[in-house]
């Protein structure tokens, strides 16, 4: 079984421990031995404190007797003094000098005892309590107490008998008289008194000597085997420290040097050599590595070598093609650590500066590449490599004399399992190529301006031509109502349709020029398809009954009631197509057809086809190829049979293309024509089905503003135009709201700042900020205060596909198309106020027509005010106030060539004018508003519009139109 390999962390750690626990374990007896020496040292000062107390009491029994003995034959009180002093220093009764020795007494004899510093008064059995004697100790020194204070008293006796002496004097005689109490203080009572003390300070001093003799030896013994188990330590810790470096030796240091002997044989070249996995665990991963990667290292030199071998195969081989094909066959290479190499083989230096096949330093071919192109063209290149996708690519490189060269790559790739990969392909010069086609472009970009120069002038020269002939038709029909004899009418007859005829082509032409400039805009409504239909049939057929041909309607009974789509523009067309099958048809009739394609009449959306099919001459194959170009009829021969600018058809499916549908035609000469409209709507409510409903209002007079804003139904109105302003603020009151107005969206933020409205009204085209920056600016300041989404509703003439989903992503949510009827007003306020009373009145009846002034449209002011004929009047004037004060400001503008002023100005008058069935005003300026918006706008065509808006607006008599 193979031992288990230790690694480093493991025989390391293993060691290191026991080092930390020898060490550990040396601390602990190095403490050991300084607490030992500590304590020895105590007991020495204990033996000595012992010893100096049993000497103080020996020393002061000594010293009493000496004082009385000297007392009593000097007769000198002093003496008696010292005697008292010393008992009550013994006693704790009198301070304790500093110095207290043996010798104390003896240097108070001598000098007088002036310099003696004395500290705390302590006494004798004081002292052997801190000395912390045992209690035998205790009780020796004790009696020896007893006995000097009974010996005591004797000497006091013997002191007070001589002090009566003492006072008769101590001259002749005195020695003699106090003899006998001298002898008292010698004899052998006195002795033996005084050896009962000796020997019992002797006892104390033997009990001393034995305690601390006995704690001297426990603390020597204990030194003793402190110091055996510190060398024993040592001796371990050296023996750690040696296995430590013999391991080391065996199985790190001599690994090494074996890995390090094969690495230099590898080194030299020699790559037979394997580290030997031995020693502790990582030398041994590390050798089993360093093995791993000498193979590797030694496969991919075989691979290189190999790689070479081929890359010169290649060589050769791309040589061979070189000399075959134009422009240089090329190598490239990236390996697996992302290192670049490329090849070219080229009959001459055109191609990156590489005449022969040779290998080239990547970077200098990257460095030749533009910095604009390098990017793109290394990243595909290295891409197509690793995938093994086909590579194709155009960048441009500096030539060796400092020109810019465009190159063109073809290659195949190779893609490698290790991750390289290699590309082969050729690469031209194809700058003159390249030149031809920018002269393409330029040419392609001076047709077009030519050709847009055309439209501006097609559009310019329409309205040019239509200003007088509106004046003459004018004139014609004037004259038509004088008394005519019949040759004079004939010629007014034949004038007029001459005018009409005129008027119909320039609106042809004028209307192709506005499909070219791509601004053909479709204003989406809804619309009864089925009731449009039948309504251009009875327009034309009074022109066909005159012609002997009848016109009939078929509509398929799935079609839907309503459907959104342009209906002016529809009309357009399906009135093109009737016309074209009138006109081309001499017997029989006309038939319009009207099918649903998809969808039933419950769908969200129909494909409805409509169907023109008349008996007539029919279109040859010859004709139908040419039938949807411009200025295009066809023909009979080589006589045309009909006038017309071959135009119709061409505007008609440009309309149906931006519709989203499609136009077919099926024919053949003498067998009739049929020409079909398909196109994808929605169905919708149909327009007038709720004409006849009364319009929702609020179940209250109209509330104060304070109320208003209270119940949540106060409203903002964000209108810049006075007369839509005021327009539809009358129509808010007449629900029932009151309502605030701002002219911009900041004066709408300061008011939404302000106050907290149930319903935001406001129009697209604001001046500044439109409404799109107003509803962002709106729903930050909501986010910002953390309040509740106020409804926004967007007010524009503008119903283009898409304008609603613009408007929700600027974060409105809902559109109202100007101009907006009081029920489709009620309808979205009840839709995003529900919380309100709501309340249904009845109808009240429609009014006339409004007397005098402008020419408006009476079905649209009659929708505008729900029939209110004082409302009526007031919006009429309120109108025509505002429409001179626009005028004068955009004849202002047109003086100072101000273009954006016409174009705010025209703007303004033409959403105002559609706002109350001005038409004719409308039109006239949106072409205005079209013209100023063209980049290089033409000012003759812009006077000559603007002088026909001035005629419709002031000269003609208002009417009303039904």
């Amino acid at each position: 079984m193979r031992r288990r390999a230790l690694s480093i962390r493991v025989l390391f750690g293993t060691l290191l421990t026991l080092v930390m626990a020898l060490a550990g374990a040396l601390f602990s007896v190095t403490i050991l031995q300084r607490d030992t020496a500590a304590d020895r040292t105590a007991a020495e000062h204990a033996r000595v404190t012992s010893f100096g107390l049993s000497d103080q009491m020996r020393q002061s029994s000594n010293d009493l007797t000496r004082m009385v003995r000297l007392y009593v034959t000097t007769g000198d009180a002093r003496y008696r003094r010292f005697y008292e002093e010393i008992l009550a220093i013994r006693r704790g009764r009198a301070p304790r000098p500093v110095g207290y020795d043996s010798s104390f007494w003896d240097r108070v004899l001598a000098d007088g005892g002036d310099r003696v510093t004395h500290g705390p008064p302590v006494s004798l059995p004081g002292l052997m309590r801190r000395a912390r004697f045992a209690p035998g100790e205790f009780t020796a020194l004790n009696a020896s107490l007893r006995a000097s204070d009974g010996l005591a008293q004797l000497e006091r006796r013997v002191m007070d008998t001589v002090a009566a002496r003492i006072v008769r004097g101590t001259g002749a005689g005195y020695l003699e008289a106090v003899a006998p109490q001298y002898r008292r203080l010698v004899d052998a009572s006195y002795h033996v008194q005084k050896r009962r003390i000796m020997a019992a300070i002797e006892r104390f001093t033997a009990l001393v000597d034995a305690r601390t003799t006995r704690r001297s030896e426990q603390l020597q013994t204990r030194t003793d085997h402190l110091l055996v188990a510190q060398s024993a330590i040592l001796i371990l810790l050296g023996l750690v420290v040696l296995v430590l470096l013999t391991l080391a030796v065996r199985m790190i240091a001599r690994p090494l040097q074996r890995l390090t002997a094969v690495t230099r044989r590898i080194t030299g070249g020699d790559w037979s050599g394997r580290a030997p996995a031995d020693g502790v665990l990582e030398l041994r991963r590390l050798a089993g590595d360093f093995n791993a990667m000498a193979d590797a290292v030694q496969r991919d030199l075989a691979a290189r070598r190999a790689a070479e071998e081929e890359a010169r195969d290649a060589g050769r081989r791309l040589r061979t093609i070189a000399d075959r094909v134009p422009g240089a066959v090329f190598q490239f290479h990236v390996d697996a650590d992302d290192a670049l190499s490329v090849r070219f083989a080229s009959r001459d230096a055109s191609v990156h500066g590489v005449a022969a096949n040779q290998g080239v330093d990547f970077p200098a071919v990257a460095r030749a590449v533009l910095a604009d192109d390098r990017g793109a063209w290394l990243d595909s290149m290295v891409a197509a490599a690793r995938s093994g996708d086909t590579w194709h690519h155009e960048y441009r490189i500096y030539t060796p004399t400092g020109e810019v060269a465009w190159m063109q790559a073809q290659a195949e790739a190779r893609a490698w399992p290790n991750g390289s990969g290699d590309l082969y392909g050729y690469v031209a010069d194809v700058t003159e190529r390249k030149a031809l086609e920018a002269d393409l472009r330029q040419a392609r970009a001076d047709a077009e301006a030519a050709d847009r120069a055309k439209s501006r002038f097609l559009a310019m020269m329409s309205h040019e031509l239509r200003t007088p002939l509106v004046a003459v038709t004018g004139t014609l029909e004037i004259l038509a109502l004088r008394r005519l004899d019949d040759e004079q009418r004939d010629l007014v007859d034949v004038a007029t349709r001459s005018a009409r005829s005129l008027l119909a082509v320039i609106g042809d032409v004028l209307d192709f020029s506005k499909i070219e400039a791509g601004h053909l805009d479709l204003v989406v409504a809804p619309v009864a398809l089925g009731a449009l239909v039948d309504d251009l049939a009875a327009q034309y057929r009074q022109a066909a009954a005159g012609k002997g041909l009848s016109i009939t309607t078929v509509r398929d009974p799935r079609l839907a009631a309503g459907h959104e789509a342009d209906p002016v523009r529809l009309r357009q067309v399906l009135g093109n197509l009737v016309a074209n099958a009138v006109k081309f048809t001499d017997v029989g009739g006309v038939t319009l057809r009207t099918e649903v394609v998809e969808g039933g009449s419950d769908a969200r959306s129909q494909r409805v086809a409509i169907c023109v099919t008349d008996t007539g001459v029919g279109i040859t194959a010859a004709d139908q190829a040419e039938l949807f170009s411009p200025f295009t009829q066809a023909a009979s021969g080589t006589t045309r049979r009909t006038d017309g600018t071959g135009l119709g058809l061409v505007i008609s499916r440009q309309i149906v293309d931006a519709m989203g549908g499609e136009v077919s035609l099926s024919s053949a000469a003498g067998t009739g024509t049929t020409v079909r409209v398909e196109l994808p709507l929605a169905t919708t409510t149909p327009p007038g089905a709720d004409d006849d409903q009364p319009v929702p209002q609020l179940a209250r007079a109209v509330a104060g503003r304070e109320e208003a804003a209270r119940d949540g139904s106060l409203l903002l109105l964000v209108e810049d135009h006075p007369v839509n302003r005021e327009i539809i603020q009358r129509q808010l009151r007449a629900m029932g709201f009151a309502c605030d107005v701002a002219g911009d969206a900041d004066a709408a933020l300061a008011l939404c700042g302000q106050t907290r409205y149930g319903l935001v009204l406001s129009d697209i085209n604001l001046p500044g900020t439109d409404g799109y920056g107003l509803a962002r600016a709106l729903r930050d300041l909501e986010a910002g205060r953390g309040q509740g989404r106020t409804p926004l509703v967007a007010l524009t003439a503008s119903a283009l596909r898409g304008e609603r989903d613009r408007c929700r992503a600027a974060g409105m949510d809902d559109l109202v198309v100007k101009p907006a009827t009081l029920a489709t007003l009620a309808q979205t306020l009840q839709r995003w106020l529900p919380h309100l009373a709501w309340s249904r009145p009845a109808a009240g009846p429609g009014a006339g027509a409004p007397q005098g002034g402008l020419a408006v449209d009476s079905e649209v002011l009659d929708e505008l005010t729900g029939g209110d004929p004082a409302l009526r009047e007031q919006i009429t004037l309120r109108y025509l106030e505002s429409l001179t004060t626009d005028l004068a400001a955009l004849h202002t503008a047109l003086d100072h060539g101000d273009v954006a002023g016409v174009r705010r100005h025209a703007h303004q008058i033409a959403g105002a004018s559609r706002m109350v069935g001005a038409h004719e005003v409308a039109a006239d300026a949106a072409g205005i508003e079209l013209l100023a918006g063209d980049p290089d706008p033409d000012p003759h065509a812009v006077q000559t519009l603007a002088a026909e808006l001035a005629e419709h607006a002031s000269l003609t008599p208002m009417k009303g139109r039904n």
